[in-house]
């Protein structure tokens, strides 16, 4: 029995997971604070949200 193994999807995958992770530590941290992500660091919606 051969086993696919994929490990771009693998990466791909935890790359995605560890992002989710960063978002939900910042939004947490923003709440405590009272302040929106936007505000707070200036940035533009589009570049938080390029594909990797």
């Amino acid at each position: 029995m051969t086993t696919m193994f994929h490990p771009l999807r693998r990466l791909k995958a935890a790359v995605s997971q560890i992002g989710s992770a960063i978002d939900a530590s910042e939004a947490y941290s923003q709440a405590a604070s009272g302040r929106s992500r936007r505000t707070a660091r200036g940035e533009n919606a589009l570049v938080r949200h390029i594909p990797l």
